[in-house]
C-alpha cells in the first residue's frame, strides 16, 4: 500500500508492474512484517502493563450509593414518561389537522 501510496503523491495514477517493481513491493511488505513481529516476553510485558493500567483506572470509578441511584432512575423515569405523553399529543393532534384537510379537500366541507 506505501509503495503506492508514493506513486499517487508523485501523480502517477497507476504504479508500474515490472518485475523488479514488484520484489521491491514484496521485500518492502517483508520489512515491515519484520518490524511488526513482537516478541512473546515483549507481548507479555504489554499486556501486564495493559492490566495494570486498567486496574488502576478502575480504582478511579467513584460508584452511585443505592439511593443516589434509585433516585436518578426515578428521574429518568418521569422524564421519558412526560415526553412520550408529549408526543403523544403532538401525534394526535397533528392527524386530527391531517384528517380534517384531507377531508375537507374531498368532501368540500
Amino acid at each position: 500500500m506505501a509503495l503506492f501510496k508514493k506513486y499517487i503523491e508523485k501523480g502517477v495514477e497507476t504504479a508500474p508492474t515490472s518485475a523488479n517493481d514488484r520484489e521491491a513491493a514484496r521485500a518492502e511488505k517483508a520489512a515491515r512484517a519484520a518490524k511488526k513481529k513482537v516478541s512473546a516476553r515483549e507481548r507479555a510485558a504489554r499486556i501486564s502493563k495493559w492490566w495494570r493500567e486498567l486496574r488502576s483506572e478502575f480504582k478511579k470509578i467513584v460508584w452511585p450509593t443505592r439511593q443516589q441511584l434509585v433516585k436518578k432512575t426515578c428521574v429518568v423515569l418521569v422524564v421519558m414518561l412526560v415526553l412520550g405523553l408529549c408526543i403523544a399529543l403532538l401525534d394526535f393532534v397533528f392527524e386530527q389537522l391531517i384528517l380534517e384537510s384531507i377531508l375537507k379537500l374531498v368532501t368540500g366541507y
